[in-house]
């Protein structure tokens, strides 16, 4: 049994389905790309004006933007925006304002809502980063939302920039005019499937296959558009059936971390986990004896080192917090089965 890591893909689950990715964002002006960083790249970003990004944020974000106009914010360690912090360092000189939702839980809509306002009475922009909560309640209040597919989905690219209906005139977004022929990792998620179905030994092939994809993605500086095959991979996922397995799989693990004492918060009725988050003392420990019984989780994030000072509590993730798996793949068996693995951990987790 191997769970975590990059998707699989199984050809006979490619056809159309009802509830699908493009029927759940029906509700608002859509522009696709191929990965989510276009997306973000594509925003004109006000000239001379400072750009308020969280503390806790991928590498990759940041990099969208000129690194001598970002001014963090705070985060707390439950990964609730610091509002009061957030609040104290918006002025006349800020050109955009960047909010993110964690792991599936929301930030408080009311405070999200006097930020917009804030937006509009300053004329700074207001992007809301939907990734990680994408599949929880799908209700946009800043200016412009983004969220990448890939971490939800097995395609080999997708993200998608959207809007409240009649607003994408208004606002200046760069329409790509090329389509990215990226689409390497399929093979990579074919191999894959061929590999966990025990038909061939294909593991080291598909994992060279997405380090090389990953290096790609991260050399690229164009800003492309979906390529027609992922989007094609967007209408073969039924959304409902993946938020119903995602909240049962996470109540299952955390009716088991509670047990332990070493349970998050929850997720509430109306959020959707993209995975679970826990704190581990020895976090890179744990990983390693994970890896060794095939689970494989991610870490969000390793520190960047950008503006170390400022930023204690994404140094404080990067060394603790660590995802473990609990998307549409698994069920039940696999759930107990990464349960009693962390059973046998010899170790104090906390």
């Amino acid at each position: 049994m191997e769970l975590g890591s990059n998707f699989d893909l199984d050809v006979n689950d490619l056809y159309f389905k009802p509830n699908n990715v493009m029927d759940y964002m029906s509700g608002y002006e859509t522009v696709w790309f191929d990965y989510g960083r276009s997306a973000i790249k594509s925003i004109k970003i006000p000239q001379g004006k400072k750009i308020l990004l969280p503390e806790f944020i991928c590498e990759s974000v940041i990099n969208c933007f000129p690194v001598d106009d970002i001014v963090f914010y705070k985060v707390q360690a439950d990964f609730c925006i610091d509002f009061d912090d957030l609040f104290s360092k918006i002025n006349k000189n800020i050109g955009i304002i960047y909010v993110c939702h964690y792991f599936g839980y929301l930030q408080d809509k009311e405070k999200l809502q006097l930020c917009k306002k804030m937006a509009d009475e300053y004329g700074f922009i207001m992007i809301e980063d939907i990734t990680q909560s994408l599949f929880s309640v799908c209700e946009i209040i800043g200016d412009i939302a983004v969220a990448s597919l890939r971490k939800w989905l097995p395609t080999p690219q997708g993200a998608v920039l959207c809007m409240h209906k009649g607003d994408m005139k208004r606002k200046k977004v760069r329409i790509p005019r090329e389509v990215s022929s990226n689409n390497a990792s399929t093979v990579g998620m074919l191999l894959k499937k061929l590999y966990l179905d025990k038909q061939y030994d294909t593991n080291r092939m598909y994992r060279d296959i997405f380090t090389c994809c990953e290096e790609q993605v991260d050399r690229q500086n164009e800003i492309y558009g979906m390529s027609e095959f992922a989007g094609f991979l967007m209408k073969c996922v039924n959304t409902k059936t993946i938020i119903k397995r995602r909240k049962e799989n996470a109540d299952q693990l955390k009716r088991y971390l509670d047990c332990k004492g070493i349970g998050m918060r929850a997720f509430s009725n109306n959020e959707c986990p993209l995975v679970y988050p826990i704190r581990v003392t020895d976090r890179d420990e744990f990983r390693r004896y994970l890896m060794t019984n095939n689970i494989y989780c991610a870490v969000h994030w390793p520190f960047d080192g950008c503006q170390p000072d400022d930023r204690k509590m994404a140094r404080k993730n990067a060394e603790e917090l660590i995802s473990l798996p609990i998307d549409q793949r698994y069920g039940s068996k696999e759930i107990a089965y990464l349960c009693e693995i962390i059973d046998k951990y010899e170790a104090k987790l906390q």
